[in-house]
């Protein structure tokens, strides 16, 4: 007898497939297959029937010839299946969009109208065997042994499909056999236990590895964040030990006497070189001269030989010299182990004990602390610090030990000092314009934001350009205004911490994709080459601002918003770039007096050069930045935007 023929997935398919089969076609079992279709059907019509007769045409009920299916296993009842195709797709297998209304047996595939039409030109094609989807016949199984027998019944001690006489008479005489209901029921069963098991896992392993994504995320930023405190504080060490490393060096000069050391030596030097003139003179008058001219002579020289001897005879007291002994360094280098972190103080000139008062516009270099003793900004006055220049600055830090006080017009401010936004492109380049910079890097040329840089605008000859989109910080940026089916350029994401911890400076607005010099200028406008073209660029985002004091009153602003993006060309079809994004404002007081504005705004975008002509477009808004106020009393009624992030001190 043979061995168990068909096993695993594939007998499952060829069960279920054969009760689909005796379902939906019960007294299709012993039917004789037909040959294939040989004339083409026409194609205008849905239903497949030819359109030049009523009468339905030969190949609706066309059944193409037997055609083998290899099942696994030695069973004697092998299977043979009546139609092709293995299955008829739903969808057209062309266009993957519109229903399949046609089967082609020669392509072969599912075909809508429209899709069979413009691949059957030729009349080679034309003769293409085609029916309707719903005349592709069904598979059906027959028994080897038995071909006029479909297998109806399934063989339990083999695991395979056998047909009626093989159960009696054939091969599988007396094995165990059931209908084919009952054996796909029992698959089902079994199939459904593993698949409820597998789908359990996938749901485990699904929420284990959300998990793990979100500590991963959490500990990244966690590291983030000590890295550049561990950094900034190692920053300002290096900076303390320096000075202090400066100040022994003088102090182990002083002590050591080397200065007075060394004026003795050259003392001591232009002596020696003195005396030894008179000896050699000394020497050549008593070997060089006549008895008369030494005795002429002796009076003066032996005068001179004594006098010039007893000046010089005196030695230095070098027990008197204050000689330092260098094998212990413990006294110049105690306490600097212990460093506590100061602050560099600065003294403008215009206070003696360290005040500063700001009546014009003052400019301070970025990436230290400054430290007063009190600040006032007149009404006249403006402070700010170095912009951001690709790699460092971009910060204005200031600690007043007693008040800060910005009158009625005064200003401190980072507005457009942060991240820089996208840069303009060439007019006569066609494509996609420059993203804005933010805490990923550099923008490239891309529509897609940069992090929270916003992204560049795109132009299309002859259907126009799009602006760039605005810089996120505190919340994502704004797109550019859309011009047609072209993309414009994404606003830029958020990022950052509320309560700044890091602050951050806002992220640039991408860059608006002037007009093009091929079929997008508008007559008038500037010619391709002229400077005006190259415009759109984006709008950098703000800086950030830190300021610690005792008392802080405010009657005019502290402003970090974004600058706006660059218009366009008037008159063109460029489009303008994005705004920047606001920065930081971080203001830690005891009492906090706010009768003016703190702004962290995001930057307006730009203009486009031919607004309402629907082939040009504005750039996006940038976006809020954030702001955060440390205080144990607030006082006044001032203004605040965005909405900060209030920390209460005891």
């Amino acid at each position: 007898m043979p061995t168990a023929g068909i096993s695993g997935l594939p007998v499952c398919n060829a069960i279920l497939e054969a009760v689909a089969l005796q379902k939906s076609n019960p007294s299709s079992t012993l039917s004789t297959p037909s040959s294939p279709p040989s004339t083409p059907i026409a194609m205008g019509s849905t239903s497949g029937s030819n359109t030049s007769s009523p009468s339905p045409s030969p190949v609706t009920d066309a059944v193409p010839a037997i055609q083998p299916l290899s099942l696994s296993g030695d069973c004697t009842a092998t299977v043979t299946v009546v139609g092709v195709p293995h299955n008829v797709s739903a969808i057209c297998e062309e266009c993957k969009v519109r229903s399949a209304t046609v089967y082609c047996y020669n392509c072969p595939g599912s075909l809508c109208t429209d899709c069979c039409n413009a691949s059957h030109v030729s009349n080679l094609q034309q003769r293409h065997q085609r029916v309707p989807v719903q005349h592709v016949p069904k598979r059906r199984f027959f028994c080897k042994e038995h071909p006029s027998h479909s297998l109806d019944l399934y063989c339990q001690n083999e695991q395979t499909l056998v047909c009626p006489m093989c159960s009696v008479v054939g091969s599988h005489r007396g094995h165990n056999v059931c209908s084919i209901e009952e054996a796909a029921s029992e698959i089902r069963e079994k199939l459904n236990e593993v698949l409820k098991e597998s789908q359990d896992t996938l749901v485990s392993l699904k929420d284990s590895y959300s998990s793990l994504c979100d500590l991963c995320t959490t500990s990244e930023s966690a590291i983030d964040k000590v890295s550049l405190q561990i950094q900034t504080f190692f920053s300002q060490i290096c900076q303390v030990v320096a000075a202090r490393e400066a100040e022994l060096l003088s102090e182990v000069v002083k002590k050591s006497g080397i200065d007075n050391l060394r004026a003795q030596v050259d003392l001591v030097a232009s002596n020696i070189s003195s005396l030894k003139g008179l000896v050699g003179d000394s020497k050549a008058l008593l070997t060089g001269t006549s008895d008369l001219e030494l005795l002429w002579e002796k009076e003066f020289l032996m005068e001179k030989l004594k006098t010039a001897t007893k000046s010089q005879s005196t030695k230095p007291c070098l027990n008197k010299i204050p000689l330092v002994q260098f094998t212990d360094i413990t006294p110049y280098i105690q306490g600097v182990g212990q460093i506590v972190m100061r602050h560099c103080s600065l003294n403008l000139g215009n206070g003696s004990d360290g005040t500063l008062t700001v009546s014009s516009h003052i400019v301070l270099d970025a990436d230290m602390w400054y430290e007063f003793s009190s600040v006032t900004v007149t009404k006249s006055g403006v402070l700010t610090a170095q912009a951001w220049d690709g790699s460092s600055k971009g910060n204005l830090q200031i600690r007043v030990l007693n008040t800060l006080k910005i009158e009625q017009g005064g200003v401190i401010h980072m507005t457009g000092k942060g991240y820089l936004g996208g840069r303009a492109i060439s007019p006569s380049r066609q494509g996609i314009a420059f993203q804005g910079e933010s805490t990923w890097g550099v923008g490239q040329q891309a529509s897609e934001a940069n992090g929270g840089g916003g992204g560049g605008g795109t132009a299309q000859p002859e259907s126009g350009t799009t602006g760039g989109g605005g810089g996120g910080y505190g919340v994502s940026g704004c797109n550019a205004e859309p011009v047609g089916k072209l993309m414009e350029g994404c606003g830029g994401l958020p990022y950052g911490l509320q309560d700044l911890s890091p602050p951050h400076m806002g992220a640039g607005g991408g860059s608006g994709h002037p007009f093009d010099s091929v079929g997008s200028e508008k007559p008038g406008g500037p010619s391709p080459d002229s400077e005006q073209s190259n415009r759109g660029r984006g709008g950098c985002g703000g800086g950030i601002v830190c300021i610690c004091a005792s008392r802080i009153e405010i009657a005019g602003i502290i402003v970090v918003d974004g600058a706006p993006g660059e218009p366009a060309a008037p008159n063109s079809y460029g489009s303008g770039g994005g705004g920047g994004a606001g920065g930081s404002v971080w203001i830690q007081a005891e009492v906090l007096h706010n009768d003016g504005l703190i702004s962290s705004g995001g930057g307006d975008g730009g203009i486009c050069g031919s607004p309402n002509s629907g082939r040009c477009g504005n750039g996006g808004m940038g976006a809020c930045g954030r702001v955060r106020l440390d205080y144990v009393i607030t006082e006044g009624r001032g203004t605040v935007v965005p909405e900060p992030h209030i920390n209460k001190l005891t």
